[in-house]
């Protein structure tokens, strides 16, 4: 298909000039314009980058936030995550016999 334009000089070299500016041929400007696609210069590269949101991170967030909920009902820390609980089971208290199993 082809259309043909006939415009005057002056709108011909803004529209080179523009198209030029773009990086795109008069002919693919006027598409573009026509279809209203023209927003700024064409991206060049990769399109993916970081992702915007990550799953595995939040889910990796919330298993660390029900831990240190069942710590703290277990009375092991308080809600600031201290410690409360210092005491340590049998075999390693001092002076305690440790059978290692050697």
């Amino acid at each position: 298909m082809t259309i043909t334009l006939e415009v005057p000089g002056d709108v011909a070299q803004r529209l080179a000039h523009e198209a030029s500016r773009l990086g795109l041929s008069v002919d693919q400007f006027v598409l573009r314009a026509a279809l209203g696609q023209l927003d700024g210069p064409p991206q060049h590269g990769s399109t993916y980058g970081l992702p915007s949101h990550d799953p595995y991170l939040t889910a990796a967030g919330a298993r660390a936030k029900a831990a240190a909920q069942e710590l703290e009902t277990l009375g092991i820390t308080d809600n600031r995550g201290n410690r409360l609980r210092t005491d340590l089971p049998e075999d390693m208290r001092e002076g305690a016999d440790r059978d290692f199993g050697g």
